[in-house]
This record gives structure tokens, sequence and C-alpha cells, in this order.
């Protein structure tokens, strides 16, 4: 962080001399981005404090001017199919809400290849690509038998926004020692801080198995009885009865309902596999226990992460998938199911109960967890009539480090101090009360200097647009409980080694992409009718046959959680020791 500083710092220096004065021609170019940040603070993107600052450097001689295109919320997908029914591109276009691959954009004539400018004007990319394999292998396209660059990579370090929650402050008050049949005791200090002596099962102060999960359960349910709640459960389940993506599935054996990586890299479908006959008898077990919501199937508006809400926040669930905003105390809305709530977070669970050998204590190796990269932007053929060289220097600024640093993060401390106070950027943080900045020095990592609401911290750095990987960056909030932390790091715990990344897609050509698409859609067909999963229980059908999808095929994606940042692979590891 002391090099993103001095960087930052010297290029003040520079952006303070006469020097910049010499790059006075501008070249325009026009950027449609899926949707801005809440006009409370800004109208357009292109008044973003931090593109404003770096937009005052020139670019292969000249000032670039950058105008934002921005799609409405809720309906960005819609915007984005009427600007290519329309022809009304804008020069550069984010990908995030295509229905079409980047090679079927691109033979259609939407896109350029953007291979020869990528390997002539961005050193720092081709940087990237040759020292990250698993970025390399997720950023080109493949066009007939060519590889080709059509949109540059997104990269973030991502952080959990969700995961398994359940009722702490139950498990203290209702349940005993598994060994010693001793009462739990728990207490709050003044500062609010939440302190017990629970252990699990399996000797751990955090639950880690199914056995530990059903555990609870039996204290969820004598919890409820107690209470009074008559139509409360003990866990809540996604509509469909399982996740695509993995979760609680993934215990059980590895994988994904869907279809996955194997341990030999090719892929892989579970929807008729050993692992789900083990998972859905545990389930049954459930089931027939009273463990479930028993709607579970009719909720299906509700997002996998705020299933049953209502329930949720009344005190009527023992375990759900939540959110980062319910860890914690939050939820007491002084009612007597509510009173005292202390939610904590748990890891994926490792099946230690149901099935066959093989399919015990096994770690979960598939589950939701936003992707390290992303299909970002790419280029089309209106801005091919102006200078393309000072465009691609400047994206290839972004894939600098101290740069994408700097973006990822906006103004310290130090730098706010640094920067004369009629900046319109140094304006902007003082309008909203940022006079010390975003992130102070922290032995060695940034952290926020103050409780930064999420929607300002967002609109205060470079959110929307994209940039490279953070090499050095971890984000903390100073108002971050150790709590919420350590949640954070068990949602996380586990390698999603078996995940094929969300946007795998965009790698592959037209043809495939749509013989694909109707091997997605026979087998969301399977799965979805005839009932619950509790009712197909033995209803056991090869799909690949049924469909005559063949034998399985090689996968080159990348592992999705393998390029994840360092420090937070030292936080994970530190959470399962």
């Amino acid at each position: 962080m002391k090099k993103m500083l001095a960087f930052v710092l010297a290029l003040m220096l520079l952006l303070g001399t006469a020097a910049i004065g010499h790059a006075e021609e501008t070249e325009t170019f026009t950027w449609w981005i899926a949707r801005g940040e809440d006009t409370s603070y800004y109208d357009n993107y292109s008044e973003n404090p931090v593109l404003q600052y770096l937009l005052q450097q020139p670019y292969a001689g000249k000032k670039l001017n950058l105008e934002f295109w921005q799609g409405i919320s809720g309906s960005e997908k819609e915007n984005f199919n009427n600007m290519l029914s329309t022809g009304d591109l804008a020069d550069i276009i984010d990908l995030n809400y295509s229905d079409y691959t980047a090679a079927t954009l691109y033979e259609d004539g939407y896109i350029i290849d953007m291979t020869p400018y990528v390997e002539k004007y961005m050193p720092n990319y081709m940087k990237l690509l040759a020292e990250n394999p698993a970025v390399n292998e997720f950023a080109w396209s493949y066009v007939g038998d060519e590889k080709k660059i059509l949109f540059l990579t997104n990269c973030m370090l991502s952080e959990p926004f969700e995961g398994y929650c359940y009722r702490r402050d139950w498990i203290a008050k209702y349940g005993t020692h598994p060994v010693t049949g001793e009462a739990f005791t728990w207490s709050v200090d003044e500062n609010g801080i939440w302190t017990d002596d629970v252990v699990f099962p399996c000797g751990k102060t955090d639950p880690y198995y199914i056995s530990d999960w059903e555990w609870m359960f039996e204290i969820f349910t004598r919890a409820m009885a107690d209470l009074g709640i008559t139509d409360g459960y003990c866990i809540s389940l996604y509509y469909h009865g399982v996740m695509g993506v993995g979760d609680l599935y993934s215990g059980f054996g590895g994988g994904t309902p869907w279809w996955y990586r194997d341990e030999n890299g090719n892929a892989a479908y579970g929807g008729t596999s050993d692992v789900m006959r083990t998972y859905l008898q545990c389930m049954n077990t459930w089931w027939n226990k009273g463990w479930l919501d028993k709607s579970f199937a009719q909720r299906s508006g509700d997002m996998f992460y705020v299933i049953d809400s209502k329930s949720v926040h009344q005190g009527k669930v023992g375990m759900w998938q939540g959110r980062q905003s319910e860890i914690g105390g939050g939820m007491d809305i002084d009612t007597p199911w509510t009173d005292g709530i202390m939610v904590y977070g748990a890891p994926q669970p490792i099946n230690d109960v149901y099935g066959p050998a093989e399919h015990q204590n096994k770690e979960p190796n598939a589950y939701y967890f936003k992707p390290e990269m992303t299909i970002g932007m790419a280029i089309t053929p209106k801005a091919e009539e102006k200078d393309l060289a000072v465009l691609f220097a400047f994206l290839d600024s972004m894939y600098d480090p101290d740069t994408a640093n700097f973006g990822h993060n906006g103004f310290s401390r130090e730098m706010m101090t640094e920067m004369p106070d009629d900046t319109p950027w140094k304006q902007m943080y003082l309008k909203f009360g940022l006079e010390d900045g975003l992130w102070d020095e922290n032995n060695g990592d940034p952290i926020y200097t103050q409780n930064v609401d999420v929607l300002l911290g967002n609109a205060m750095k470079m959110n929307r647009i994209t940039k490279g990987f953070p090499y050095d960056v971890r984000q903390t909030l100073e108002a971050r409980s150790a709590l919420l932390q350590h949640s954070m790091d068990l949602w996380v715990l586990y390698e999603t080694s078996a995940t094929i990344p969300e946007n795998v897609d965009y790698l592959i050509s037209p043809k495939d992409t749509s013989r694909k698409s109707k091997i997605d859609m026979n087998q969301q067909t399977y799965q979805h009718k005839g009932g619950t999963p509790y009712e197909k229980h033995h209803h056991r059908r090869n799909l690949s046959e049924a469909h005559g999808m063949g034998a399985a095929q090689p996968c080159s994606c990348p592992p999705r959680g393998r390029g994840r940042h360092r420090a937070f692979e030292k936080r994970r590891r530190a959470a399962a020791a």
C-alpha cells in the first residue's frame, strides 16, 4: 500500500505542474455501463471523483474524455438489447447484461477484435495474462479455430455478501454441552459484544458437519416450542429444493446438482449422480422430521438469500441463507421472538451422516460466490473512427497494480491531506463528510477510517468500470465486527474448485453456445418437473441418455476460487484452524 501511496502522490505532483498543459487535444469516447451510482451522490458516472482524477493526465499524448450512457436499474438487459437493436452503439459497452456471447456479437458486427490493439497498447494487461493462467484462460474467445480477445476481463477482490446464518442465541439458551450435558452460558457486555461457551458435537465452536446441523435443529425445535412459534421451521430451502451452484448439496460428495468440473477437469452432471441420491436421503429425513419449511416450493419469487424474509425477520426460523447485515444482534425488533437474537455465520456443512463412505467427510467444493473474473467491456466499430491508442492506453492503466488499487479503494487520509482543497474530487469527498478519505494504513492493509455507507463508499471509488486485480488490497470496515469478519471467512472457507465460471459461454463458439443452451434447458426441465425432490426420491433416470448429450467433455474453465487473494486465503486458513 505504501507503493500505491507513493504512486498517487507522485501523480499529484505531476498534475500540479504545467506539464499537463501540453496535452491540449482531447479524444472523447462514449461508454455504456449497466448502471450508475445513486443519484444522491452524482448524476452521471463521469463525475466519479477517482475517474475525474485519473483523467487529468494524458494518455498516448492526448487528454481523454469519457461520456457515460447509463442503463436503468432493473432494466439493464432491456436497455442493452435496445441499444443493439437500434444500432445506436456507444464506443465501449459493458457485456455483463448481454444475452449473446462475445463471439456472437463479434460475428454479427457489434464489437471488434481487440487482439492487435491489446497486444500493441496494453503491456500491463498482457503481463496480467502471462502471470495468471486462470485469467489468461478466461480472457480469450473462440471464433472458429481462432482465439481472439473480444473483451477485457473485470478482475476484483470479492467478499461474500451472503451465506448460512443461524440463531446462536437459541443454541446458547436451549442447548447443552454435547458431551457433559451442562447448560451453556452467555453474556452481552456494555458494548453489545456477545460471548458464550457453545461447543458443537464436532468439538469446535462453529458447526462444520451435518451432524452439527442436526444437533442444532433439535435445539431449534425446542426453542420454537418454548416460544410458542407454531409456523416456524429449522432451515429454509431454495424453492427448487437444491441450489444449482452447489452449496448444501456440495457437502455430500462434491460438485453441483447441475453441471460442474470434476476432479479430472471434465464437465460432469450431478442431477442423476449418487451424490444426489445421498443428498435426497438427507432432505427426506429433514422433511419427515419437520425441520424444513413445508411451503418452500411455493417461494419461487424469493432470491436464495432472502427466502421467506418475513418469517426470518420475525424470529421464527433457526437457520437460513442470509446477508452480512443480519449477522450480530441487529435483527432484534423488540418482540418476544427476536428478543436477544444473536445471528452467527456458518460454513457449508460436511456430510458425516448419510450415504456411503465415499460421500462422507469430504469438503464442499462448490457454492455461490461472486466470481473474481467477470466479463468486462468490449469496443464497438463506432470507436474505430477515433484514436484508439488513447483509449487503450487508458484501459491499460486500469491493469497497472497501483492504479487498480487506487480504483478499488479511492482516496486515503494521506491523499486527502496532500490534495489542494479546490479540486473537484476533494470537494466531493468533503461534501459527504469524507475529509479523512475512505481508508488509512493499518499494518500494511487499507482499512476504512470511518463507518462508510456501502452506497457512498462505492460512489467514491471507481466501482462501475473494468479494472485489474487489486494485487495488494484487502478492504475491511473499521466498524465491521470481529463476528462479521469471522462469519464471512466461514462462508468462503472451502475452495470452489468444482464450480464452472458463470460466464463460460463467452469462451465458446456461437454453435457450442446454442448446443449448451439446449442441454441446459433439458436438464432444468428434467429436474423441475414432477414435484419436489422429496417426492422424486427414487426417481433415477440417466439424463445424458435421455437427451442424447453423450459422454462428459473436457472442461478447460478455471476453478472460480483458485485466484483468491492471498490475504483472503490467509484468513480462510485461519478460520479452518
